[in-house]
């Protein structure tokens, strides 16, 4: 006589196959937050109101205030279209909270700006007040 067949393990492929989905989404995530969204024109250094943006090629910036308070204040930006994007965004924990916490109340982020114009060695932004911004190159 024969043994009767062994039932699938169907409950161990369930978590494998639940944890090769969230392996993925993470990936996907992280690829995503480091993909490239840069727009050639903008990246290098730039003198602005407050001080100086540097904006990298991975969309990355980091924003020196000089206004102020002489701090850092690390960015992420992107084009698209005739939109110029600048987002509030840091490596600590609680940069990203406050992040989650203003898109759940609504708070517009990133924050847009019209691009006016575009030269090699100065941009022309519109704020959401109709105010231009001038940014200089800055030699590296």
């Amino acid at each position: 006589m024969t043994s009767p067949p062994t039932r699938p393990k169907r409950r161990r492929r369930r978590i494998v196959v639940a944890f090769a989905v969230l392996v993925l989404t993470v990936v996907s995530l992280a690829s995503w937050s480091y993909w490239p969204r840069r727009d050639p024109r903008f990246v290098g250094k730039w003198k602005v109101t407050a001080g100086t943006v540097d904006l990298a090629t991975n969309g990355h910036a980091d924003y020196h205030v000089t206004f102020d308070d002489d701090r850092h204040y690390p960015r992420r930006w992107f084009v698209s279209g005739n939109q110029f994007y600048f987002d509030v965004w840091g490596p600590q924990w609680n940069d990203q909270f406050n992040h989650l916490i203003a898109l759940l109340i609504g708070r517009e982020l990133p924050a847009k700006f019209e691009i006016v114009s575009v030269e090699r060695d100065e941009i022309q932004i519109k704020q959401g007040d109709g105010r231009i911004q001038v940014w200089k190159r800055l030699s590296e």
